[in-house]
């Protein structure tokens, strides 16, 4: 399953996502640790969650984002919560383990500029990275300094990658919401930055933009 797709999560719809041999553990009401058992993998340990971390909200729309009529210009996005924050952790704990992300061309173009031969990492029949048989993305890998997992192409990563754990829905042609994926070791972190209209504009927006201008939403 692609990232792009969850809407939902919990521990038992994970359990499902994640390879067989994987299980999720739960801690303040927020997902704490997958332990693999599988012997190529490491225990993934992902940064628990402060008490603050409004998990059984996360679900709910962050903001609804306006575009001017017929057009592609954003008019405004309007913040619901307050105090959520973000930083992206380069763990690979979650988002690389949900399978291979669905791709735009300009994901493969920009894949392709950097050395790499679409035929092997460009599953067709998904339009996505291929995935491998455990779940994970083809382009995680051992970071064996650190005993971690990474990802290998994460300041080329695809649009989708850079994305998470934010998702877009359309509700018609002028009108999108924002939504939080709560699977994340990056959500609310202590040094996470305030997901608000600065947030957006300097770390979403543009995504935002490329994923109209694709037809990707």
């Amino acid at each position: 399953m692609s990232c792009s797709l969850i809407k939902q999560l919990g521990p038992e719809s994970l359990a499902e996502i994640l390879p067989s041999k994987c299980s999720p553990s739960t801690s303040s009401s927020c997902f704490s640790t997958i332990a693999c058992s599988q012997p190529q993998h490491l225990e993934f340990t992902a940064t628990t969650m402060p008490q603050r971390c409004p998990i059984m909200g996360l679900n709910e729309k962050i903001a609804e984002i306006r575009l001017e009529k017929g057009t592609k210009r954003i008019e405004k996005a309007v913040f619901l919560q307050n105090g959520l924050k973000f930083r992206c952790q380069r763990c690979a704990v979650f988002c690389c383990r949900l399978g291979g992300p669905r791709l735009l061309k300009k994901d493969i173009e920009r894949l392709e500029g950097a050395g790499y031969s679409r035929e092997k990492f460009h599953d067709i029949e998904q339009n996505g990275i291929i995935t491998r048989a455990d779940g994970s993305c083809i382009f995680v890998s051992m970071d064996s300094k650190h005993g971690l997992f990474r990802c290998s192409i994460y300041n080329i990563r695809p649009t989708l990658c850079r994305l998470y754990p934010f998702s877009i829905e359309k509700l018609n042609s002028d009108l999108y919401v924002l939504k939080l994926i709560p699977c994340c070791s990056g959500i609310n972190v202590e040094n996470g930055e305030c997901v608000d209209e600065r947030f957006f504009d300097e770390f979403l927006k543009e995504i935002f933009l490329g994923l109209i201008d694709s037809d990707a939403l």
